[in-house]
């Protein structure tokens, strides 16, 4: 005589993968610095139309961009760190703290050029104006890093 008994196996509920801390993306990054740094008059995200890099979307390039106009900067025509600061989410944080390295790279061998000061936190970028005194570049890092905090 055969038996018909089925086996039934409860199947493993996954365990969700947390999000990790951090903005939705540059734009939302430079905003949560703007709503506390006073000296902050706008922030531009940073489109395909408008990069004055290039990079933006393409595949050695970041994911989103933005640039914050800082009142105690000299800010150039165009969009970038020079106005005040500027965050560039990357695909990866190897790529953010590559980019940083690369720039870091150019700066130290023509002076130039000026300086930044950069701050990576994961993929995420924050660039600086060298302009500005290094107590108000670590004002930026600060609120920065704050957003990466649980």
């Amino acid at each position: 005589m055969t038996s018909n008994v089925a086996t039934v196996t409860a199947a493993a509920t996954p365990t969700p993968t947390p999000t990790p801390p951090g903005p939705a993306d540059a734009a939302a990054a430079a905003k949560a610095i703007r709503s506390s740094a006073k000296h902050v008059a706008k922030v531009v995200e940073v489109t395909e139309d408008n990069d004055p890099n290039k990079l933006i979307g393409r595949s050695n390039g970041y994911v989103s961009a933005a640039v914050l106009y800082d009142s105690r900067t000299a800010c150039s025509d165009g969009l970038g760190a020079d106005c005040g600061a500027m965050v560039e989410q990357w695909g990866s944080p190897a790529d953010a703290k590559q980019r940083s390295e690369y720039i870091q790279k150019i700066l130290k061998a023509s002076p130039v050029l000026g300086s930044e000061y950069d701050t990576v936190q994961g993929s995420f970028l924050l660039r600086v104006a060298g302009d500005l005194k290094p107590s108000q570049a670590k004002t930026y890092a600060s609120l920065f890093e704050e957003q990466f905090q649980n």
